[in-house]
């Protein structure tokens, strides 16, 4: 079974060791890790939960077309949203 990383593309999650996808037999299977609504500098995103929400997903998109992928392939997302 072959295995890709998707690395990070910020500074700041590189050297936490951070890596938001694996896909495995490339181009067939896509795992993401969870991600926040978070500047690449690691701060939060002022706006509240709808502007860190979009982030998210703008993050999520990244990693899909590095992948080669897009929304429209996505089987499953889970969501936790949270107004703290």
């Amino acid at each position: 079974m072959d295995r890709r990383d998707i690395l990070a593309a910020n500074p700041v999650e590189q050297r936490r060791g951070y890596m938001p996808g694996v896909s495995v037999d490339p181009g067939r299977l896509l795992f993401t890790a969870g991600m926040t609504g978070r500047q690449p500098d690691g701060s939060i995103i002022p706006g509240g939960m709808a502007a860190q929400t979009q982030r998210t997903m703008e993050r999520l998109q990244a990693i899909l077309q590095h992948a080669g992928a897009h929304f429209s392939q996505v089987i499953k997302q889970l969501l936790y949203i949270t107004d703290m």
